[in-house]
C-alpha cells in the first residue's frame, strides 16, 4: 500500500471514530437531560398514546431521530424548545413520535407530539 493512500485512510479512520464519538456524547446527553424526562413521561401519562400501542413497555430515544435542546434566557425571561423522536414499545404495537415541548417561565411544558402518521396526541395525563 503507497504511502498516500495509507494517510488518506487514516485521516478517514480519524474523522468516523470522532464523528462516533460526538454523536454517541450527543445522544448520551440528550437521552439523560430532565427535559427528553419530562417528555417521556408526558407520552406515558397519555391515554391516548396507551389507547394506541397497548400498555407501554419500554421507552428510548430513537437512534436516528431528531433530539435538539435550545434554551435561552433574556432579560430574566427564559425560552426555547426541545424535540424528540421516541419509541415506544407498546403491547399491541410499537410506535416512533415525534414530541416537541417548549420552555416558558414556568419551565418546560410538552405543546405537541404527533405519531408517525401525523395523528396528534392528546398529551393531557390520564386520571
Amino acid at each position: 500500500m503507497n504511502k498516500l493512500l495509507r494517510n488518506v485512510l487514516v485521516v478517514l479512520a480519524v474523522f468516523l471514530i470522532g464523528g462516533a464519538a460526538v454523536y454517541l456524547s450527543a445522544y448520551w446527553s440528550a437521552s439523560r437531560s430532565d427535559e427528553y424526562k419530562l417528555a417521556v413521561r408526558a407520552l406515558e401519562t397519555s391515554e391516548q398514546l396507551q389507547d394506541h400501542v397497548g400498555i407501554i413497555m419500554a421507552v428510548k430515544l430513537d437512534y436516528l431521530g431528531p433530539s435538539s435542546i435550545e434554551s435561552i434566557e433574556v432579560d430574566g425571561k427564559w425560552s426555547g424548545k426541545a424535540e424528540f423522536m421516541i419509541d415506544v414499545q407498546g403491547k399491541k404495537r410499537d410506535e416512533k413520535i415525534h414530541i416537541r415541548l417548549i420552555r416558558n417561565q414556568e419551565g418546560w411544558v410538552p405543546e405537541v407530539a404527533t405519531l408517525q402518521d401525523g395523528t396528534a396526541l392528546d398529551l393531557s395525563p390520564h386520571n
